[in-house]
């Protein structure tokens, strides 16, 4: 008994940790959420990247940088100004989504939409019809993304409001509301930039109270055939350069230093054998040569067998 009270009295003697804890931004997320928000985004980044490339006609990569827990206050204020924001709202629930990149960003993914390189170097307010074309063409397609990441966990059904580049119009809700920002980076043609995505913590709150593992189940057993054709749908909207080679030949330096008008070089193929067709530089088909109105043209036969098969 007596050893017992000796050691309670050493164990009060003993200095206590202490940690702080802001009442006024409770740490809501734990580690499992934040894995579970991680995955999600991870397949958003998957599809935006595609839908995103085939819209722009420029390789666009997208990987998840971040997920944390911030007050909306400290979002915003975090923002440059100027920048992009495209707010939405959740039909069924009326809250708030955020998706926001820099101007300059913007302003090169609008550029390559109109033909251009994307190499503006501008950061600027944007226009109403640059707005417009942005919200329609970029922004939505995250959107679309976004509601499918979710698919099976949490219905939305977000509704465009507007693009705004001045901070002063973006009090959606209050500074101390919870909010869940995932920052992403973007690749864009050789450029880097960042965009992110805010969502109170009010409009998942739901889905992260309950079991991981059996939200992870749900949304692998939601993948329907609607998001198969989307798919599809967007791998049709690439563009893939497509060859027809006639023959090769080697032509020894000093042949090819006296070659004159009309001289012929023979070719390692005979007029009767098939033409290659290349997708991609990849031998795909085999053909024959031939006119489609006044144009040259080429009549698939057959695949090329793969040879690493």
């Amino acid at each position: 008994m007596i050893g017992n009270l000796s050691s309670l009295r050493m164990n009060e003697n003993e200095p206590k940790r202490l940690e702080l804890y802001d009442f006024k931004r409770a740490n809501r997320l734990t580690r499992e959420q934040a894995r579970l928000l991680m995955r999600i985004y991870e397949q958003l980044a998957r599809s935006s990247s595609t839908a995103i490339s085939a819209r722009l006609q420029r390789p666009t990569v997208i990987r998840v940088k971040s997920v944390q827990q911030l007050t909306y206050g400290e979002f915003v204020y975090s923002l440059p100004n100027p920048t992009a924001v495209a707010i939405y709202r959740d039909k069924l629930t009326d809250q708030p989504v955020l998706i926001q990149q820099s101007c300059e960003l913007a302003l090169s993914m609008y550029d390559r939409l109109c033909g251009g390189n994307g190499s503006t170097g501008q950061n600027r307010d944007l226009t109403e019809i640059e707005c417009s074309v942005l919200s329609s063409q970029v922004f939505q397609l995250i959107v679309n993304g976004l509601e499918r990441a979710w698919a099976g966990l949490l219905t939305m059904e977000l509704e465009y409001k507007s693009l705004e580049t001045s901070l002063l119009y973006m009090g959606v809700m209050p500074d101390r509301d919870v909010v869940v920002v995932g920052t992403f980076e973007v690749s864009v043609g050789g450029s880097n930039d960042l965009i992110t995505i805010c969502c109170p913590y009010a409009l998942m709150e739901n889905v992260l109270g309950r079991s991981i593992g059996d939200l992870l189940y749900r949304q692998h057993t939601k993948q329907t055939r609607a998001d198969t054709s989307w798919l599809q749908k967007l791998v049709q909207l690439i563009t893939v350069d497509v060859e027809v080679i006639l023959g090769e030949a080697n032509v020894g330096t000093g042949d090819l230093a006296g070659l004159e008008i009309g001289d012929v070089i023979t070719l390692n193929r005979r007029v009767d054998e098939p033409l290659e067709v290349r997708v991609g530089g990849i031998p795909k088909f085999e053909g024959r040569p031939g006119l489609l109105g006044r144009r040259l043209a080429v009549v698939i036969e057959r695949r090329t067998v793969d040879k690493g098969a």
